[in-house]
């Protein structure tokens, strides 16, 4: 599960703080304790020095004598501060021991080799040697740990011994760094408190905006993002989406309004092909137009005239709605010349004429115009600059003719030849615009002729729908160019 923005911002700042407390920690109780606790033991030879001077200058003053007495002021306030000391002569005796717990007149190092604490027989063999020193030892006054202070009396020849457990000399240190962990600690806190609440007020219009995306994203154009008041980036952030959106909404709006448009077009154009096409004996005829876009250019047209079927398969250049109009206006232009002249060639050239005077920009159409006589299976034909019609059954497919003619509506006064043709019984005529070979797929590659002869040569039956299937399938439902076929087949 990916962490918000608000665990991320905590965990980017927490970490680092956290690495930076583990290392303050580290230094305070490692670094930092060690110099304490190295001056903590100066300090504890400087103290018992100074106990060990006050004792030698009331011998010097007052002899040997005087100790006795300096005991008993003593004892109270070192049993106060939790400690104990011992006085020890020239030969190692014990003179005399605060807490009476070692006898006068007994030899401390031997009491410590007995007791299986050498660490003290060592230190008395230090302060007789007129050193000063500390040790840590374990038991000196229970079963903790503590430390043994000596130093030597010089007045006597002996030395002043003064012990304390570790926890009691350690106890305001460890308390100082206790208290100074607890205030890292709660500075921790307290950043990532903050920290977690700047992340609160700073993701809370980010987190507005992400819902406002999804919500966006779902299909919502009346989204708007509110409760952003800053002038910073996110506010002129939040601004501007709600300024997208709008605009969004509107192109939407106007758009869906050209497409109905369009599809109003389109029914329209529909409307416009023929709705049935002409039924006899000895023919069958049948036609599919699919459209590139909402519109189509191509068109196709059957009528009976003079005792003949005369129908077109026609293709306006280009693609849309320019080329939909072109062919609503060509389409009723080229029907009035052919039912007004008997030749082919004739209609063709008027109609072509008639466009061209219009001169609508560079837009021109192709055609295959055609008159076919159902009792002789007899074609007349004009074929202006459209791909020729393939010719199958009867164990042949082949195409028929060449061009007669150029473009539809391109130079004036253009000639066309009518030429001629005929279909056996049980043989097709397969008419059709450029959108069936050069249909091609999303990568390039194209249907062609040779697919397409392949198919008349092994369809079952040979219809319109059934190619214009074939090529809609080849492009994935996605046409490149307009799609028209229309098959005349001549009965057996």
């Amino acid at each position: 599960m990916a962490l918000s923005f608000r665990a991320r911002l905590l965990w980017s700042i927490g970490l680092p703080l956290l690495v930076v407390y583990g290392a303050m920690a580290w230094i305070l109780t490692t670094r930092l304790e060690r110099g304490a606790v190295a001056r903590l033991e100066r300090g504890a030879i400087e103290r018992v020095g100074v106990f060990a001077g006050r004792l030698d200058d009331r011998v010097r003053i007052q002899g040997a004598e005087a100790l006795a007495s300096s005991f008993a002021e003593f004892d109270r306030r070192v049993a106060e501060a939790g400690a104990r000391y011992v006085v020890i002569d020239a030969s190692g005796k014990v003179v005399h021991d605060s807490d009476g717990r070692i006898a006068e007149g007994a030899d401390l190092a031997v009491s410590a080799e007995a007791a299986g604490r050498p660490q003290v027989s060592g230190a008395v063999r230090e302060a007789l040697a007129g050193r000063s020193g500390i040790a840590r030892v374990e038991g000196t006054l229970s079963g903790d740990t503590g430390w043994l202070v000596h130093v030597p009396l010089a007045s006597t020849g002996g030395a002043v011994f003064a012990g304390a457990s570790e926890a009691t000399v350690l106890a305001d240190l460890r308390s100082q760094m206790r208290l100074g962990l607890s205030v890292l600690a709660l500075g921790l806190l307290a950043i990532l408190a903050v920290v977690w609440g700047m992340g609160s007020h700073v993701t809370r219009p980010v987190s507005r905006l992400a819902l406002a995306v999804r919500e966006l994203g779902r299909g919502d154009l009346d989204v708007r993002v509110t409760g952003i008041a800053s002038r910073d980036e996110i506010g002129d952030l939040a601004a501007a989406f709600n300024r997208m959106v709008a605009d969004l909404k509107h192109h939407v709006e106007a758009r869906e309004k050209v497409e109905g448009e369009l599809r109003a077009g389109r029914t329209i154009q529909t409307a416009m092909l023929p709705k049935s096409l002409p039924t006899g004996d000895g023919f069958a005829l049948a036609a599919r137009n699919l459209a590139a876009r909402h519109v189509a250019g191509d068109f196709y047209d059957a009528f009976e005239d003079r005792g003949a079927l005369v129908f077109v398969v026609a293709d306006v250049s280009g693609k849309g709605l320019p080329s939909a109009m072109y062919m609503a206006v060509s389409k009723a232009v080229l029907r009035r010349a052919l039912l007004a002249h008997a030749s082919l060639a004739d209609a063709v050239a008027d109609t072509n004429d008639a466009l061209e005077r219009e001169a609508i920009g560079s837009m021109y159409l192709t055609a295959f115009v055609g008159r076919y006589d159902a009792a002789t299976g007899r074609l007349r034909y004009v074929n202006a600059a459209h791909p020729p019609p393939w010719r199958t059954g009867a164990g042949e497919t082949a195409e028929v003719g060449t061009t007669s003619g150029g473009p539809i509506g391109m130079f004036p006064r253009r000639r066309f030849e009518e030429r001629e043709a005929s279909l056996a019984p049980g043989e097709s005529l397969v008419i059709f615009s450029d959108g069936v070979p050069e249909a091609r797929t999303h990568d390039g590659e194209f249907y062609g002729e040779g697919r397409l002869k392949s198919f008349l040569e092994h369809a079952e039956a040979v219809d319109a729908a059934a190619v214009a299937r074939e090529v809609e399938s080849f492009q994935q439902g996605i046409l490149a160019d307009d799609v028209t076929v229309m098959v005349l087949r001549r009965e057996a």
